[in-house]
């Protein structure tokens, strides 16, 4: 894995006191001297180059060693749960493998605390290739000992929570913490290509730092620490998990060689490293930082799939200014068709999620009040409630459009400013201070928000008490169409990642995104309500997960046992 880019480094200290030394990160031609001829090539983009040589060559020597190899009897059977679960529970495509190690770690523990951690690792990286996360034959053996040990650490660290920290929500926290860093470093173990994550993080981030100049009156560790944040949300997709992962590596750079024995010794200072990244990650600046650099992520997207494309032969096309040109414009037509894909599947996967969430409620809440408290069904607001935000659904995806040739122009503009050498142009100063929310304007747009917010819900509660909706299916169709606008931005938002233009917004969808941001905020606030509540998965996990892969753990075995006899069988000489 190449190293992690050091935003600052962390110096020796005791359990008072850690000084923080704010240094300029380096990047992925870091190592690079500075009387290396990198020719037409930006420093930055020849390192990034030889990052990428360099670890594709580590790659394929790893793939010539022994692979594991699994039964796939009921291999089918473990990816159709994995579909069914990942529709139910809404996460995006790039964190599922991420989720499911978490998961399977957290079962695993909760059916055999104290089982060997080499058989968990086994397990793990089985149940990962029956589920198709990852390729049956293509994971080396020795995978099994590097991942026992990342197992072995932090199921010591999770002891030790248990040992010493008395307060519950903050032993809870800490243990939640370190279960999706441990997922993280399993999922970069067993997945060597991840290493673009971080070169093409470093790129983009040094690139960012010399095209821009941020005027706010923030330190300059402040703005490295929340620009790099930014950069691995809208350009990896990292969530917290991923982000949380790397800067631990930051500030404790043992972690990843950590023993059992330097746990012990250092669990106070980890415990509050955990708690100054969650400061550093929860910081009021980021969500500003995270959208103005979400809007020149794009330029880097493709960059990657033109590398990623053929490797032997992007040193090449990046030495041709026409060739790259070319290239660019042909990945740009092959990403804008797969963005139709990304949103149908992201639609599906959304009303999916609706419905059987809808058909749950029903069956659970809403059937049996109004048997009981009305003594009759309302067919109208039952089909209403289950129809109408699919069908809401399916409309958003049908208004998403495609970006044309003016945005691919602008990509390319961006992807020459990073991969060539230039005249030192003047740096674009911008600044993300927001309103003063003691000023009068602040508060008079604060409460035509109020007004809006109002108008929204009186409107619609109208509309429902003349359809004869009573209190609990008029609290249903709240949530769920709330539930149907937040996916729907978020199926939007997916299909902009490579738009650099912006959206032309008109007066009509102006006045529509006013008043429909009130039901937006709730959809957020009953999302995040809705994952803290998440029996479904709980139920998924514990009652039919355990049981369905014991099964197929012991087919699995059995398997392997009838293949052994038969081979002995055939191998006796006549």
């Amino acid at each position: 894995m190449v190293k992690d880019v050091t935003i600052f480094e962390a110096v020796k200290e005791d359990r008072e006191k850690r000084e923080v030394i704010n240094s300029e990160p380096p990047n992925p031609a870091s190592d690079i001297s500075s009387q290396t001829d990198t020719g037409m090539l930006s420093k930055e983009a020849f390192g990034l180059i030889n990052v990428y040589e360099q670890e594709t060559r580590k790659i394929e020597i790893g793939e010539n060693k022994p692979a594991i190899k699994v039964g796939e009897v009921l291999g089918s059977v473990a990816f159709a749960y994995e579909r069914v679960r990942n529709a139910l529970d809404y996460k995006g495509e790039h964190l599922l493998r991420r989720n499911a190690i978490e998961r399977i770690l957290r079962r695993q523990i909760w059916e055999r605390p104290g089982r060997d951690v080499d058989n968990i690792a086994s397990a793990l990286i089985k149940e990962l290739i029956w589920a198709r996360y990852l390729r049956n034959e293509y994971i080396s053996k020795m995978k099994v000992k590097e991942v026992s040990k990342v197992i072995e650490k932090h199921f010591r660290f999770l002891a030790l929570i248990t040992d010493f920290i008395t307060d519950r929500r903050e032993a809870r926290r800490t243990r939640e913490w370190f279960l999706s860093t441990a997922s993280c470093e399993i999922e970069e173990i067993l997945d060597p290509k991840l290493f673009s994550i971080y070169a093409l993080n470093n790129a983009m981030f040094s690139w960012f730092k010399k095209a821009f100049e941020w005027e706010d009156n923030l330190s300059e560790q402040e703005k490295n620490t929340q620009l790099f944040i930014a950069v691995h949300k809208s350009l990896s997709k990292s969530d917290d998990a991923r982000v949380r992962y790397h800067f631990l590596k930051i500030y404790y750079p043992d972690w990843e060689t950590a023993s059992v024995e330097t746990i012990d010794k250092d669990f106070d200072r980890i415990v509050k490293i955990s708690q100054e990244i969650d400061v550093l990650i929860n910081s009021p600046i980021q969500p500003r930082i995270y959208r103005f650099v979400q809007k020149h992520a794009a330029a880097f997207h493709i960059l990657k799939d033109v590398i990623e494309d053929d490797i032997s032969e992007a040193r090449e096309v990046f030495e041709d200014e026409e060739l790259l040109e070319d290239k660019v414009r042909e990945v740009c037509d092959d990403r804008y068709e797969e963005i139709r894909r990304r949103v149908n599947t992201g639609i599906i996967r959304s009303i999916i999620y609706i419905f059987t969430s809808k058909v749950l409620l029903a069956l659970l809440m809403e059937i049996p009040f109004e048997l009981i408290f009305l003594g009759r069904l309302n067919y109208l607001t039952i089909g209403i409630n289950t129809t109408v935000p699919p069908a809401l659904m399916f409309l958003v995806g049908l208004s998403i459009k495609k970006p044309g040739e003016t945005n691919t122009e602008r990509i390319i503009e961006k992807i020459k400013s990073f991969m060539y050498k230039k005249n030192k142009d003047e740096k674009i100063r911008f600044s993300l201070i927001s309103f003063d929310k003691h000023r009068l304007l602040y508060r008079i747009f604060f409460a035509l928000y109020g007004i809006f917010f109002l108008i929204t819900f009186i409107g619609i509660s109208y509309f429902l008490i003349r359809l004869h909706f009573n209190i609990l299916s008029g609290m249903i169709f709240f949530v769920f169409l709330s539930l149907v606008l937040l996916f729907g931005y978020r199926v939007r938002f997916t299909a902009s990642e490579l738009n650099v233009t912006g959206e032309k917004e008109g007066f009509l969808s102006s006045i529509i995104t006013n008043f429909t941001l009130p039901l937006l905020s709730l959809g957020v606030w009953v999302s995040q309500g809705l994952a803290k509540l998440s029996f479904l998965m709980v139920i998924m996990d514990f009652l039919i997960e355990a049981p369905l892969k014991t099964i197929i753990g012991v087919i699995e075995e059995w398997t392997s046992f009838i293949r052994e006899r038969r081979e002995e069988v055939v191998s006796v000489p006549m």
